[in-house]
């Protein structure tokens, strides 16, 4: 790795972390109603194994690229963090169930996985294959959220569930991780990346395009308690996208 790729994969690294952190004020709401309300866990749980798999992806026996791995490793120490609190708050037993049953899915079939290519794989570039598009394929499959959240904004033509900031990291987030993907020349890093970059683009578009005049939002009579349930699930989807 050079100078180049490592400061900007460094960069990348501060902003994953603060897409990370950005659900602790979801959590903060959980513990002071101490319920869970209408939030899922899925996003945690989906998010977890993402991490899961790009650590895998990022090992010294595969691709041995240690900011990969540091990201994501720091990711799986959150995410675990807040699928405790979820189980521990969970609102119901079944939606308890739910989120425990993937947990323990994840870890396992992460496990699985990691064993039958690290161990039954000896071609070193086989396993980049395996691992990186399994890794790819997750990403595509979980950018269906931010797209929800985007359709919403343009049928509601109100940017109010896509908070600003949030919309801001996504696109700060990619664009370090594009380039550093870019840099390296890896295409399993490349391809998620470069979608999330597209999107984090459209969204600050969305954002502009639908942003309501300040005498709008003064005269917003909607309840404060309901507003942060709302954009708070809106953030939840918008963070079940994270490539690291």
């Amino acid at each position: 790795m050079g100078v180049a790729d490592t400061i900007i994969g460094i960069c990348g690294n501060i902003a994953a972390l603060v897409l990370f952190l950005v659900p602790a004020k979801t959590f903060n709401t959980i513990r002071k109603k101490k319920s869970t309300l209408d939030f899922s866990g899925i996003p945690y749980v989906t998010t977890l194994l993402n991490c899961l798999l790009w650590v895998l992806y990022g090992l010294p026996v595969n691709k041995g690229n240690v900011l990969v791995m540091t990201i994501n490793s720091s990711g799986i120490v959150i995410q675990t963090v807040y699928i405790l609190l979820f189980l521990y708050y969970a609102s119901s037993w079944a939606a308890r169930r739910k989120i425990l049953g993937i947990f323990v899915f994840d870890i396992v079939a992460t496990a699985a996985l990691g064993a039958g290519v690290i161990l039954g794989v000896h071609s070193k570039a086989t396993r980049i294959t395996i691992l990186g598009i399994s890794c790819v394929v997750l990403n595509i499959g979980m950018y269906y959220a931010p797209l929800s959240v985007m359709w919403l904004v343009i049928k509601t033509k109100s940017n109010e569930y896509m908070p600003f900031l949030l919309s801001l990291m996504v696109l700060i987030n990619s664009s370090f991780w594009t380039i550093y993907a870019f840099l390296l020349m890896d295409i399993y890093i490349i391809i998620p990346n470069t979608l999330g970059l597209a999107g984090g683009i459209f969204q600050m578009i969305l954002y502009f395009c639908y942003r309501k005049p300040a005498q709008q939002v003064e005269g917003d009579t909607r309840s404060t308690s309901k507003a942060d349930v709302e954009i708070g699930r809106m953030e939840q989807k918008q963070n079940s996208t994270r490539t690291f």
